[in-house]
């Protein structure tokens, strides 16, 4: 149990340097007078019910396709 609840305060550390990463990122292209896109996208699941958005058509199947390898992943685990 705690190396599970390790493994948790890990990733949410390994997902707060990402963020900070990515910020920075874009902070010096900005700063370099370069132009970039930005896409996004995400799903949210309300128990059975998937609501994906994104930016345009590729960020939106991409998060369909992260989703269904996350919970392919959770099925996996818990069996």
């Amino acid at each position: 149990m705690e190396k599970l609840i390790a493994l948790g305060i890990l990733l949410i550390f390994v997902g707060v340097a990402v963020l900070v990463i990515g910020v920075g990122g874009t902070v010096h292209q900005r700063a370099a007078g370069e132009r970039g896109e930005i896409k996004a996208g995400g799903v949210i699941l309300i128990g059975p019910i998937p609501i994906v958005f994104g930016t345009d058509k590729t960020m939106v199947f991409l998060s369909i396709a992260g989703a269904v390898l996350l919970l392919l992943a959770y099925y996996v685990w818990r069996r």
